[in-house]
């Protein structure tokens, strides 16, 4: 170390030292008191900063912030930075001045008497905090959502207090580098390293501030009047080539189109994005710089519709977010929601015109509802709008309540308001809070003005209450009344239900609470009634005298399919709820399954034959199932006509088979990377192989050979050895893979850590793997504190999904017991824990 810099070091301490003599102590991260605190004395924030990125990974990645704010009062100024190494902060100084400052659980404390009021500038000389700069051998990136911009750099981190951007990075001379603003220019300071400066951006907050630098590789296009560039890795030509068109035209229909509804240009200064192997999300709405997984993206040869459509809304969604998030943004953070529902509703309103031959409403339902029912279900149902009293909490809001409750919350809104009202209000909404902050109220108060409906007290309840309703129903002939009655003392939320007879068409009631009845004419019996007919009534609506055989006929007499996928959604949670024996259900499913017609019910029975085999059956039912159920599934797979139809077939076929004969005939499927007609993608061919190695341990190493020589492309091969590890049929060895996970550093990139827990806690592995269910346990506060939004609740379903047996739920249990957590990861770990407990209940 250079005496220069120990220098400056030693006169830091001192200074902290002097200061820490008259300090008030801060609680770490961003309270809910200091972000409003702030939020009224801080404002005009403009971020000046430098990174210096050296190529070797094990070196510090430093760098100094110029922070420019107006201050309303003289105060002390609270700045956030959580980097606790000794060497952290080099230096602080103001107009050139080194000043006296304390530093304090994360928070760098600029007292009064060093700043004015009005307008200041504090200059801050650091080393950042490695876990959110996601650094590979020859590429890195930032992910800062929702709390982690302050392990980077020096900052407000809040997200009501915006501020414009200004980059450099000094790079090594041959990567090339991305962020939310235009590349200015380029300097080149020697032949091994460059700088590269970025425009100041416009107003953003600080979780949406993101750079990328390393060995990537770059396509223009422009399309529409619009231009983008392209960052990627990808070495397979033919793949990218092939995606090339489609996700830059995908990118300007998408822009377009926002643009007009909302009346609003895009608002930011370019619009760039990368290709991101392993990242932690699907996609992240950075301004200027939307990050995604390459995997989203990249399709294999022959995607199917429903594939292509997937591609399609997850790049709808993040433009969507550029006005809904970005342009507004919440004011704080437990209306991230907010954001998240918005993008989503815009995303199948942009898309689903585009594939007219599928049902949307359809998709919607078989989309949203079972994953909304998951959570709200469970002991840990959280709200959509959550409490939150500190930004390090922040992460643990994320979930499927936001991602698939909230939805169909949004759909009964323009429902009830109408599409015109709606999008009048939406805009009035946008152009109000226009590159400012609102919240949920300020939003609904918007939406009020537009509608006769009062929409406060609806919100309320949708909002703030809890659990999946399960409403029975019957019909009395003598008063031609259908009477709606709970079956549970979950509350039913106000909403439109539709209820239909070939008799009578499709009537709309307006339902508002439980018991209820209604007037509806001409019908001999109930079995004629169709109520929650548009699968769209949020909860689940069946006869109240169901037995196996009226529920055989009830299925085979729907014709819709919303209405007949909407039943078995309900059957399952009856399932779910030990209403319906599990035998009965199995053998509904596999009858149903067998002759369904509509492709997207057809995967969801699929999927529900897969829960079921491997969460409620023992080794000695899956003996007594498995011939039957694979034959079926061969059948199926050769009788279906197009590959749409025979790839989900496929894949539970290769996902629950466990008899020989299945596995000659897939060992041969892995070689010829063929099977029924259909050709093997890279990602279908190498799930395969972990299926195959799992079943015959005796042919681990020559599966894991022959596949690691076909992948073509280096990170995804990393990624195939990174798992292997946890599917090896040596024990020490997965012993110590797993222990290898208590280490911070090698529990990145999450996507492959998930993956490999999935395996290594596979069912026919569980007898070994649930010594593993206790530490994966004791290591969830330390998952939550220094993984990425998704990673604790997907490394606690990786866990526990394999696990069905009483020891196990002993295990997660008594652990529940001794241990206290956060209240939000203690509903994180109830909801992961939901299916375990149901399985010993019903035991």
């Amino acid at each position: 170390m250079h005496m220069q810099r120990i220098s400056a070091i030693i006169s830091v301490l001192f200074l902290v030292a002097i200061a820490s003599c008259s300090r008030t102590s801060i609680q770490e991260g961003v309270s809910f008191e200091l972000a409003q605190k702030r939020g009224e004395q801080v404002s005009g924030i403009t971020y000046n900063l430098t990174f210096n990125i050296p190529a070797n990974i094990e070196q510090d990645i430093t760098g100094t912030v110029d922070i420019l704010f107006n201050l309303e009062s003289k105060s002390d100024v609270v700045l956030d930075f959580r980097n606790n190494s000794d060497d952290a902060i080099l230096g602080v100084w103001k107009n050139e001045k080194t000043i006296k400052y304390y530093f304090e659980n994360g928070h760098i404390v600029i007292p009064k008497r060093c700043l004015s009021t009005g307008n200041n500038s504090i200059t801050i000389e650091f080393t950042s905090a490695s876990g959110s700069l996601n650094r590979s051998q020859d590429f890195l990136y930032t992910l800062l959502v929702p709390d982690r911009a302050s392990t980077v750099f020096p900052c407000f981190n809040q997200p009501d207090l915006k501020a414009q951007f200004i980059l450099s990075l000094s790079i090594p001379a041959k990567w090339i580098a991305l962020s939310n603003g235009k590349t200015d220019s380029i300097q080149y300071i020697n032949n091994d390293i460059k700088s590269v400066f970025f425009a100041k951006t416009k107003p953003i907050s600080t979780y949406l501030f993101a750079f990328a630098a390393g060995n990537f590789r770059v396509e223009t296009k422009t399309v529409l009047g619009k231009t983008f560039s392209l960052y990627h890795r990808e070495t397979d030509t033919e793949k990218l080539n092939r995606n090339l068109p489609t996700l830059f035209n995908l990118h300007a229909q998408s822009l377009t189109w926002l643009e007009e509804y909302t009346g609003i240009e895009y608002p930011f200064n370019k619009l760039d994005f990368i290709l991101i192997p392993g990242f932690q999300y699907s996609g992240m709405e950075h301004p200027g710089a939307i990050y995604y997984r390459d995997s989203r993206l990249l399709l294999d040869s022959n995607p199917s519709p429903t594939q292509k459509l997937q591609q399609a809304n997850l790049i709808a969604h993040e433009l969507a977010h550029q006005w809904f998030g970005n342009l507004v943004t919440m004011k704080w953070f437990n209306d991230v929601w907010l954001k998240e529902v918005f993008a989503g509703f815009m995303a199948d309103l942009i898309v689903n015109p585009q594939y007219p031959d599928i049902d949307h409403d359809l998709s919607f339902l078989l989309s949203h509802f079972p994953r909304s029912y998951s959570v709200d279900r469970t002991k840990g149902a959280n709200p959509i709008v959550q409490s939150l009293d500190n930004m390090l909490n922040a992460g643990t809001l994320y979930g499927d309540i936001i991602y698939h409750k909230s939805p169909i919350m949004m759909r009964q809104l323009e429902q009830i308001m109408g599409k015109n009202a709606f999008r009048e209000g939406v805009r009035e909404y946008l152009n109000v809070y226009s590159m400012g902050n609102a919240a949920w109220d300020d939003l609904v108060s918007v939406l009020n003005k537009h509608t006769d409906n009062e929409l406060v007290e609806w919100a309320h309840i949708w909002t703030k209450e809890t659990g999946r309703p399960m409403v029975g129903y019957s019909y009395s002939v003598s008063e031609s009344q259908v009477n709606l009655n709970p079956l549970d003392s979950t509350p039913t939320p106000p909403m439109w239900l539709e209820v239909s007879s070939a008799k009578m068409g499709t009537k709309s009631i307006w339902v508002d609470k439980i018991p209820l009845s209604f007037a509806v004419e001409n019908l001999n019996n109930e079995e004629e009634l169709l109520v929650n007919s548009s699968g769209m009534a949020y909860g689940c609506f069946v006869p109240n005298n169901l037995t196996a055989e009226s529920i055989r006929k009830q299925v085979d007499g729907i014709r819709s399919p919303t209405a007949r996928a909407s039943f078995h959604i309900a059957l399952y949670e009856l399932l779910l709820d030990g209403k319906i024996a599990v035998n009965d259900y199995i053998k509904l499913i596999v009858q149903q399954v067998a002759k369904e017609e509509e492709s997207q019910i057809v995967t969801y029975l699929l999927g529900q034959i897969n829960t079921v085999f491997w969460r409620f059956t023992d080794d000695q039912i899956r003996e007594e199932l498995s011939e039957d159920i694979e034959k079926m599934l061969w059948k199926m797979l050769q009788n279906a006509k197009t590959l749409e139809q025979k790839k989900p077939i496929l894949t539970c076929l290769t996902s629950v088979f466990i008899t020989n004969e299945t596995f000659t005939r897939l060992y041969s499927a892995w070689i010829s990377q063929s099977v029924q007609g259909v050709s093997l993608s890279e990602k279908e061919r190498t799930n395969l192989a972990y299926q195959l190695m799992i079943r015959k341990p005796e042919l681990y190493h020559t599966i894991a050979l022959g596949e690691i020589e076909r992948i073509n492309n280096p990170d995804r091969v990393a990624q195939f050895e990174f798992t292997l590890r946890a599917i090896s049929p040596n024990l020490s060895e997965r012993i110590a893979f797993f222990e290898s996970l208590k280490s911070v550093s090698n529990r990145k990139p999450e996507p492959w850590v998930t993956e490999a827990l999935y395996w290594l806690h596979h069912p026919l592995r569980s007898d070994f793997s649930v010594r593993f269910i206790e530490p994966s346990l004791d290591l969830l506060p330390e998952i939550q504190s220094t993984g990425d939004i998704f990673f604790p609740k997907s490394w606690l379903d990786a866990t526990l999904w394999g696990h069905s047996s009483e020891d196990a739920y002993s295990i997660v249990t008594q652990w529940i017991e001794l241990n206290n957590l956060s209240p939000n990861l203690r509903q994180k770990l109830l909801q992961s824990a939901d299916m375990l407990f149901r399985v010993n209940g019903l035991k």
